[in-house]
């Protein structure tokens, strides 16, 4: 894992995996970090939108409107967990390739989101 101090201000990251679990490929979540203290993003079927404060390495949102769109079970499953994951304070870490991982007070990994690949990249 890298020592690097991770920046999510001003970035966009996909959301590639949710409590250990890779994120269906036919689903694209994403969080974007603005530099107001503003998210928004996509939870999978939704947009979602709210704020968010870093503090030390500690994140936390605080309350996060969404759409209102229906999709399939398994996108609204998905959905559902991304909701809830950031629904309590994480700590911010840094992960191998510019990903990072956001993590829950017992040490699990919650949240794996990584910036989005450019394309041409593999």
């Amino acid at each position: 894992m890298s020592t690097e101090p991770v920046t999510l201000v001003g970035s966009t990251f996909d959301i590639v995996e949710v409590h250990g679990v890779p994120v269906l490929e036919s689903s694209s979540p994403d969080i974007t970090f603005g530099t107001d203290g503003r998210v928004s993003g996509r939870a999978t079927v939704n947009r979602l939108m709210g704020q968010y404060a870093v503090e030390g390495d500690v994140l936390r949102f605080g309350a996060l409107a969404t759409t209102m769109m229906a999709g399939p079970p398994e996108h609204m499953d998905q959905e559902q967990r991304v909701l809830s994951a950031l629904g309590q304070p994480l700590r911010v870490e840094a992960g191998d390739g510019g990903d990072v991982r956001l993590v829950s007070d017992d040490g699990a990994v919650v949240l794996r989101p990584q910036p989005p690949t450019a394309v041409g990249e593999a």
